[in-house]
């Protein structure tokens, strides 16, 4: 068995969903660059 990097194993990945017809995107960030309250609900201070 020959050992397949992990950006060789994601191209063969999206490129079997794009042979399908589908649509290959970039990827996003986690966290939004301008949402500032995104931070605050994730360190538990919702309630507040």
């Amino acid at each position: 068995m020959q050992w397949t990097s992990l950006n060789d194993l994601r191209a063969k990945y999206l490129s079997f969903f794009e042979s399908k017809g589908h649509l290959s995107r970039g990827s996003y960030p986690l966290v939004p660059e301008s949402d500032k309250s995104l931070l605050l609900i994730v360190a538990g201070m919702a309630p507040l």
